[in-house]
């Protein structure tokens, strides 16, 4: 009777804890990070290699080591994407174990996540063998710079190369097992969080290393501090890489927790470990890029600057032509004796002005004697013209003053500057 009632589709992995139900329709899940972190970064580390490597057959026309293994990483990045994206598209793959059914722990579940795994030993080797090999073309002119250098690419791959074959062997059936066999489930159990744990430690050891070859090369170089600076900032955008590195250990430390617990919370927990494995992986080969990309950036800024400063040249040409023919129609209006028409009442005060001044200039008589006219009695035209006797009119506007003649011409010299 209790094997009748027992049904997998109904049963979770585990007891759920107090206060909770298990939902195997609607339960949460955190299968949308890793999602959220391919569909993000790999198009645009896609995109950084194609960049890269046309700025390297424009530039220098030819491959060389470095370019090699970043295709070999980025193809490796891809296929790493590719095996884990039908995993994570599953949202029961990333609920809490009371929301996981048994049935739904399928071999197809464990083989894709024994594969996800050594695609990532993988990915991360070739990605951190890929950026030291640009470093060795960029700074193999220092001798301690290549010793660090081939110091880390021997690391990476002995390190690696363990990590991958000791996962093979726990994470695989043996001859004579299969993978739904007890011994296989309790060695798979015990040792994939130390695995795992224990391989990104390591990861974010190298990554760390790796990130400080350029800054400790640059730090030797003779030039100016702020030339310095400027370099290592280009550099220092690997600093994200590793972070992403450094933040997986916790979740694995995480997963670890919980399996020695007995509790298999590392379905849930392993999610943001996938994501921030690929988002390690794709940002540092798109940090990689970066410097060999540089120069094909300035190119486009250039052009972009060329092509705008030409806009605008044209526009300002079309502009001045258009003006230029405007000012000819109306010289040409002005030849044919075409006046602008002026909207009645528009200007009727000037119209009333232009008037008064005519009726003013009418009144002064032609010949008037000069000597009879007052200052402010004359048009503004007259008083260039007009030669004003200042003998006379002091005479009238002393009240009767009288001046000799010396005085009178000495006031008369220093009135007209002469």
């Amino acid at each position: 009777m209790e094997n009748a009632a027992f049904d997998p589709f109904t049963t979770p992995l585990g007891p759920p804890p107090a206060g909770e139900e298990p939902d195997f329709e609607n339960g949460p899940s955190q299968a949308w990070q890793p999602r959220v972190a391919i569909y993000g970064s790999l198009p645009l580390m896609v995109v950084c290699v194609v960049l890269r490597n046309y700025a390297r057959f424009r530039l220098m026309h030819e491959f060389r080591a470095d370019d090699y293994m970043m295709v070999i990483a980025a193809l490796c990045s891809v296929a790493f994407c590719a095996t884990m994206l039908p995993y994570v598209l599953k949202d029961e793959l990333g609920r809490h174990y009371w929301d996981f059914p048994i049935a739904a722990n399928t071999i197809w579940v464990d083989q894709m996540s024994a594969a996800i795994t050594s695609l990532y030993c993988i990915s991360s080797a070739t990605m951190k063998i890929a950026i030291c090999s640009f470093y060795n073309r960029m700074f193999s002119a220092s001798f301690w710079s290549r010793v660090m250098i081939r110091g880390g690419i021997a690391l990476t791959a002995v390190t690696y190369t363990i990590l991958l074959v000791v996962w093979l062997v726990y994470a695989v059936p043996r001859p004579g097992e299969h993978w739904r066999s007890p011994e296989f489930i309790l060695r798979i159990t015990d040792s994939n969080a130390i695995i795992t744990t224990t391989q990104s430690c390591i990861s974010t050891v190298l990554d760390f290393y790796i990130l400080s070859i350029p800054l400790i090369t640059i730090a030797r170089l003779k030039a100016a501090t702020n030339r310095k600076i400027m370099i290592s900032i280009v550099f220092l955008a690997g600093l994200l890489a590793c972070c992403f590195s450094a933040a997986g250990i916790a979740y694995r430390l995480e997963i670890y927790r919980a399996i020695s617990s007995g509790v298999p919370e590392y379905r849930w927990t392993s999610m943001p470990a996938y994501a921030l494995a690929v988002a390690e992986i794709n940002i540092g080969l798109m940090c990689a890029c970066v410097p060999v990309m540089f120069p094909l950036g300035k190119g486009v800024i250039s052009g972009s600057r060329l092509i705008w400063t030409s806009l605008k040249e044209s526009l300002l040409q079309r502009s001045t032509a258009r003006l230029r023919s405007e000012g000819e129609n109306s010289d040409t209006s002005a030849m044919h004796g075409e006046l602008p028409k002026v909207p009645p009442g528009a200007f009727t005060r000037l119209w009333t002005l232009l008037l008064s001044t005519r009726d003013v200039q009418s009144e002064a008589p032609p010949h008037t004697n000069p000597e009879h006219i007052e200052l402010g009695e004359a048009p503004y035209s007259e008083l260039r013209s007009v030669d004003i006797d200042y003998h006379s009119h002091l005479k009238r506007k002393s009240g009767g003053m009288q001046y000799t003649e010396r005085e009178a011409t000495s006031i008369n010299s220093a009135a007209t500057g002469r």
